[in-house]
């Protein structure tokens, strides 16, 4: 007896988790919004973090959003002609400015460029990862 003379219950059935997700990129919900692994340069794999938002459609955190399927592509075919000398794979864009945001191949971190400025004057800043990005990213998303 519990207080107030009233039986106690006890549940003891287990309360579900969420379902098991992969990250695998192209095994996954991913499929055709990021680039494929035919896509992308030899060795590169995209952070797990960017895989989860993708995969729970979390695609616009504002003032950033996620370009997916055609609209990442052409984003990302006509920055690499306006940038040729440096190897970068956009995974966001800002949708106040030009900012954008790339995976640099060359440094291993994520740059910040200003997309459309002369090369050269692009560069607007570097994150460490991904993560660091993403934290800097839901700053934004309160102070927006």
């Amino acid at each position: 007896m519990g207080l107030l003379g009233k039986k106690k219950v006890v549940v003891t059935s287990p309360v579900p988790g969420p379902p098991e997700t992969s990250f695998a990129a192209g095994a996954s919900q991913t499929e055709g919004l990021l680039f494929s692994s035919e896509e992308l340069p030899p060795g590169f794999t995209y952070p797990r973090g960017l895989l989860r938002l993708v995969e729970a459609g979390l695609f616009k955190l504002e003032p950033w959003w996620i370009p997916t399927g055609d609209d990442l592509r052409e984003l990302n075919a006509s920055m690499a002609k306006r940038y040729p000398k440096r190897h970068l794979l956009l995974f966001a864009k800002r949708q106040d400015n030009d900012d954008c945001v790339c995976f640099d191949l060359d440094t291993g971190k994520v740059a910040r460029v200003h997309d459309w400025a002369s090369p050269g004057w692009e560069a607007r800043g570097e994150f460490r990862d991904f993560d660091r990005w993403l934290h800097s990213a839901i700053d934004d998303v309160i102070e927006f």
